[in-house]
Order: structure tokens, then sequence, then C-alpha cells
């Protein structure tokens, strides 16, 4: 997402880490995370310790060992401002190649699941956002309208094939994003949403 909303280390936020979803996964995307996890142990990746992306604080609790489709990464807790981060995460330089890579498609963005992301988007309906109700993947979105935030432009880095900025331009915002998966921009493009190729580089300067 283009901001870092921050979830205090209380109560509300362990019980939704909880709650977190797990996905089940077929014999095709299981396969795809045993090659990256076998990628990872193999050390074919490069990562690096780093503090909080939202605060710079070090003060960190690890709360998860894996992603929820298995894929081996550390997830940490701030414990400063709430933030969930990746640690060690991937270098830059990792984080190219792979949001780049076919793998990192197949297992997180398979054109038949994104289109069910994106039919999900086309029915969203605005609700109100309950910390204590289920997560259902735009959560974030009720939970942005709901802070009263006045803005006219939502830009996305890491905006796959464009779903979420599509509720958004429903709301009548201008809506632009940047990807690394080539065939996540076109998706979009597609789609009538503006993606180009970049990450937190190539963010508009209005």
């Amino acid at each position: 997402m283009p901001s870092c909303a921050s979830f205090k280390a209380t109560r509300y936020s362990m019980a939704f880490l909880t709650r977190f979803p797990t996905y089940s996964l077929d014999a095709k995307t299981a396969a795809h995370v045993k090659q990256l996890n076998k990628l990872i142990d193999d050390g074919n990746y490069v990562f690096d310790q780093g503090d909080c992306l939202c605060c710079g604080s070090h003060r960190k609790k690890p709360v998860f060992s894996s992603d929820r489709y298995g894929v081996k990464q550390d997830i940490a807790l701030c414990l400063e401002c709430g933030f969930l981060y990746a640690d060690p995460r991937m270098s830059p330089e990792t984080l190219d190649e792979f949001y780049s890579s076919d793998l990192f498609r197949e297992i997180y963005h398979p054109n038949s699941i994104y289109e069910g992301k994106w039919q999900r988007a086309e029915q969203y309906e605005p609700k109100t956002f309950d910390p204590e109700g289920p997560y259902d993947g735009f959560s974030f979105v009720d939970f942005i309208q709901q802070a009263d935030i006045d803005y006219d432009h939502v830009h996305e880095i890491g905006a796959a094939g464009g779903a979420n900025l599509r509720i958004f331009q429903k709301m009548g915002k201008t809506v632009s994003g940047a990807e690394l998966s080539t065939d996540l921009i076109k998706f979009a493009n597609d789609h009538g949403i503006d993606v180009k190729y970049g990450t937190t580089e190539h963010v508009p300067e209005k």
C-alpha cells in the first residue's frame, strides 16, 4: 500500500494477527512454494536485516516464520508503532528479481486467482470497518474511508493487476500504480487502470 497504517501493539492488533488468513494451496502452487523455499535455503536470494519501515525502531517481536502461502519469510511486529514487516527482508536487487519473475506471479498472482479478486473489487460495497470482524481482503478500504482523510489520488506501490485501485476508481478518485510484473501491468492496463513498471522510486509528484 502507498502508506503504512500504524496499529498500536495492543490486544486489538494481536487479536487481528491471530486471524490472519492462511491459504489452502493447490498442487501447482504448493510446488512453486517448495521451489521458492529451496532457492531461499540454498542462498540464491539475499536478505538484509532492517529496522521498522514505518518508525525506524529496532524494537520488534517475531510473530510469523512464514507468510500465508508457506514461503519462508520471518515477519516481525514493531513494538513501537505496531507495523508488521518482513525481517530479514529481501535486498532491493533481490526484490526486483523476485517480483519480476514468473515464480512470484505463479504463487501470489496466478491469473485464475486475480480474475477472482478483480470480480470481488467490482462487487465491493462500502461497510463499517470492524477490527473484531472477519478480514475480507478489502477491509483496508473501509479503514481508510473511516479515517476521514481528504484525498483525490491513490497511488499503490506493488499494485499487481489493479484490483485495489479499481475500488478507489469507482469512488471517483484518480488512481495510478507501480508494479514489476509485466503480466500484471498488462492486466491492469487492459482493465482501465494506469499501472506502470516501477517501485517506490517512481511515485508521481502530484
